[in-house]
């Protein structure tokens, strides 16, 4: 067994945490279909992240996750002003797709989120408000990564996909 996979499956033990922050902590994992660990793990990738970049815009989003986490898992508040598309394994979304979307979109807790060939920059821009757990995003390469990275919250990685 490599070293990887033993470290994956170490315990680790915190004391001092707050019952009532692990409780809604716990119940934000199983609204989010995840484990507990993985959640876990990219919170603290996440407070790692941004007290390193020290901006106001990441000072921000830590303040999002902790009012998320104390809401006991009320994941989102979000207005009519966006649409939602949640809790689906994959899914690929076209220019058409894109188009026919009357408002924004968030993109939450998917497993793999590819967007066709035939988007543009200047159309997901407009049409995709942010992108939130999402294992991995496939893109074309016209596609800023960089732009896009920027809609992402707690993404795994993004990838590029051939022409």
């Amino acid at each position: 067994m490599s070293e990887d996979k033993e470290e994956k499956k170490k315990i680790y033990t915190i004391r001092g945490i707050d019952p009532e922050t692990y409780e809604a902590f716990s119940k934000l994992a199983r609204d989010l279909n995840i484990s507990m660990g993985r959640l876990i793990s990219e919170a603290m990738r996440l407070t790692i992240t941004l007290a390193e970049t020290g901006t106001k815009i990441g000072l921000k989003k830590l303040g999002e996750l902790s009012t998320i986490i104390l809401r006991g898992g009320k994941t989102e508040t979000y207005d009519e002003s966006v649409e939602v598309v949640t809790g689906i394994r994959e899914l690929e979304v076209s220019k058409t797709d894109l188009d026919d979307a009357e408002k924004p979109i968030v993109f939450l807790n998917l497993r793999k989120l590819t967007f066709a060939s035939d988007i543009t920059w200047d159309l997901l821009d407009k049409k995709v408000k942010e992108i939130k757990l999402v294992d991995e995003v496939a893109i074309p390469p016209n596609i800023p990564k960089l732009k896009l990275a920027k809609k992402c919250i707690m993404v795994g990685r993004i990838t590029t996909t051939p022409e």
